[in-house]
């Protein structure tokens, strides 16, 4: 059986730039300061994130913005962090499961079988994903700061790693090469697939369609599953 290699969260150096905090209900504050900016990039964009925007949405003194972040740039990069960690167990959660797929697969070697448990999987995947709408308009305007703002690119990588990584982890451990590769295919299709539920109601995809292209993947000689 292969080991697993699973890329815990604490393993990609995410660090909070702002003011260290100490107590809990300092770090309680902070974090509302954070929550508050990911509503207002929900609500308004990225680019009204302010000082004053968000000490009102988080209900606290302006001071208290200014305290925390002394400057805009070092509130959206903590606003991200935060986000990260927040969005990070649902990676984990497809991990475990992929995982638990492949030692089926290992034991009783039904590659049908293997299919059909890798297709349930990302469809419920795409699934979470869509219904969560706010959580993935913040991901896109981080994506979108990322092309402006150097630091930001870098640290946007940080969960994207998160992600390749488990995967090339689970296609290494099925015995094929080019893992990384395969890896950059299937998150390329998730990701076009949710933004199309997302953005193109009217474009005809559906639930069914995603099963369709999913399957179709799959069976390709992408997976060699047949």
């Amino acid at each position: 059986m292969q080991t697993r290699n699973t890329l815990a969260l604490d393993q990609l150096n995410l660090q909070y730039t702002g003011r260290p905090t100490k107590r809990k209900d300092s770090k309680e504050r902070r974090d509302s300061i954070l929550s508050a900016a990911l509503t207002i990039m929900v609500r308004d964009g990225i680019r009204e994130v302010r000082h004053r925007s968000v000490a009102k949405e988080a209900q606290v003194p302006l001071s208290a913005t200014t305290y925390y972040f002394d400057t805009i740039e070092c509130l959206i990069h903590d606003a991200f962090v935060y986000f990260t960690e927040q969005n990070a167990s649902h990676v984990q959660l497809l991990e475990r499961s992929a995982w638990i797929a492949l030692e089926e697969f290992e034991r009783h070697a039904d590659k049908k079988r293997l299919k059909e448990d890798l297709l349930r999987f990302l469809v419920s995947h795409i699934e979470n994903q869509v219904q969560d709408k706010d959580a993935r308009i913040v991901e896109w305007s981080f994506r979108q700061e990322a092309l402006r703002n150097e630091k930001l690119a870098e640290l946007y990588q940080y969960p994207q790693l998160l992600m390749t990584r488990a995967i090339e982890s689970f296609f290494t451990g099925l015995g094929q090469d080019k893992a990384q590769e395969r890896a950059q295919i299937l998150l390329g299709t998730l990701y076009h697939l949710e933004y199309q539920l997302l953005t193109n109601p009217w474009s005809g995809t559906d639930m069914q369609l995603v099963e369709s292209v999913l399957s179709a993947l799959l069976a390709g000689p992408l997976f060699e599953l047949g």
